[in-house]
């Protein structure tokens, strides 16, 4: 007997689960082909009326249940896969120190800041896990002062 969410799980709706997989690809993901999210994540009726993420139904079909305060991280880095193999447990932290490492977040991912500045070494600075131009924020330290001293001078535009 199999038990998703702490209830049982027919073979009718193990069947159709099944059925929604692809075949493996060359990295072993089991992708779901059926309804995404717009994250990418696969979406399951539960048949308790309820949507579930493919790969969240996954797991807790060949590992069992999921903890409190923990969610249900891919090693492959494929929102879309449900191959257990590729599934693992932990925390949102840990799930997005994951993601840093790996070089997934859209932080890191950025090579140019929203001015077209690129984010260099000697062109970024980094405070409290942010990234700034120098670029920038010299310019904008530059307006600062200019404003300053046109308020000073009492001068309006």
């Amino acid at each position: 007997m199999i038990i998703v969410k702490g209830r049982k799980v027919s073979p009718e709706r193990l069947e159709r689960f099944k059925s929604k997989l692809s075949e493996p690809t060359e990295t072993g993901c089991l992708l779901w082909t059926a309804s995404k999210s717009n994250r990418g994540y696969g979406v399951f009726s539960d048949g308790w009326g309820k949507t579930i993420s493919a790969h969240r139904f996954a797991y807790q079909l060949a590992k069992g249940s999921i903890p409190a305060g923990m969610v249900v991280c891919h090693s492959c880095d494929n929102p879309a896969c449900c191959n257990p193999d590729h599934l693992w447990l932990g925390t949102r932290s840990d799930n997005q120190r994951d993601m840093v490492a790996k070089g997934r977040d859209a932080k890191t991912r950025k090579t140019h800041c929203p001015q077209g500045h690129a984010y260099s070494d000697e062109n970024t600075e980094v405070y409290r896990n942010w990234r700034y131009c120098r670029t920038c924020q010299k310019a904008r330290k530059k307006l600062k002062k200019l404003s300053q001293a046109k308020a000073i001078m009492g001068v309006t535009e």
